[in-house]
């Protein structure tokens, strides 16, 4: 299930072998995971100043979506070096799966394993494209990759990063879903 944007990743973040998750793009999350909760609880709570709203459509084989952004207060005077990064995902893919661990009854093979959020596809580069400090909207579209199995199992993951390559925040949504934009 590699795609050139999970090769790319694969690259960027160094990642030799797996299982390997990263939280907030920088921080790899100690293995084993289950263990390690609080890595992921620890980044919680965080002031959220910044709105997006996703709405994926498809025509034909081309994917888009229509991504709006929104800075409350003063937030966008400060940030004119976030990027935004696009990931087009699918779910509900049935494989075996290789089990080095004790989850799932510890076999070595998982037989008929689900797998959701797999990465097919990027809209923007896995580094991500600058965005403007300022409220608006902007379409982002790629071609429907050859892998994917079934359209109406695709998502669109978006996610603003600072300069740091720290996530300011995320989002999701299912093709034909149209979001409003949540700021505080």
């Amino acid at each position: 299930m590699s795609s050139q944007t999970s090769t790319n990743l694969h690259s960027l973040k160094n990642v030799s072998g797996w299982p390997t998750a990263y939280l907030d793009r920088n921080t790899l999350w100690a293995y084993p995971e289950n263990n390690n909760i609080s890595q992921v609880v620890n980044l919680t709570g965080n002031d959220g100043r910044m709105g997006l709203a996703l709405s994926p459509t498809i025509n034909g084989n081309v994917i888009s979506v229509n991504v709006e952004l929104a800075f409350s207060g003063d937030y966008g005077s400060y940030c004119n070096d976030n990027k935004i990064v696009i990931y087009v995902v699918e779910d509900g893919l049935i494989y075996d799966q290789s089990n080095y661990t004790t989850f799932y009854g510890g076999g070595s093979v998982i037989v008929d394993f689900e797998h959701n959020s797999v990465l097919r596809s990027g809209m923007t580069s896995v580094t991500g494209e600058l965005i403007s400090p300022v409220n608006g909207s902007k379409s982002y579209s790629t071609q429907v990759p050859s892998a994917v199995q079934d359209v109406n199992k695709l998502r669109v993951v978006a996610f603003v990063i600072d300069v740091f390559g720290e996530v300011q925040n995320v989002r999701a949504a299912k093709v034909g879903e149209t979001q409003s934009l949540e700021t505080i």
